[in-house]
């Protein structure tokens, strides 16, 4: 009878664990083919250098190259609050491109890391 009991329950536990990951996996990529949706107000940021940029970039980028962050910043997202979302090629001119940002007061910063594995998930 026990014996039985820890069947079921092992079964009800495992079903469980089963319907959460679930949830999880199309919490994350959605009905919407893993398309990440950017607010409306929120700038894209491709921080890597000219070159890199005009041999192909993500629609709706605005090109900062990474080493002129804080020069350029301001003129591209005058309000420090606006949601930014930074990418570069593999992710780590971005991670310096957001620290720089911080250092400036900028405070609703994603780092998206590398163009290659980011581009599939965005949509404006």
């Amino acid at each position: 009878m026990i014996r039985a009991y820890d069947m079921i329950m092992r079964r009800k536990t495992i079903v469980v664990i089963l319907m959460v990951l679930v949830g999880v996996l199309v919490g994350c990529f959605g009905p919407k083919g893993g398309k990440m949706k950017l607010p409306d107000n929120a700038v894209l940021l491709d921080v890597r250098q000219a070159d890199e940029f005009n041999d192909g970039h993500i629609d709706g980028a605005v090109l900062v190259p990474h080493d002129t962050i804080a020069e350029k910043v301001g003129a591209v997202v005058p309000d420090k609050n606006t949601p930014v979302y930074i990418f570069c090629r593999s992710g780590r001119r971005s991670a310096i491109a957001v620290e720089a940002m911080k250092k400036l007061g900028y405070t609703n910063l994603t780092d998206l890391g590398g163009k290659k594995k980011k581009k599939k998930r965005l949509r404006k």
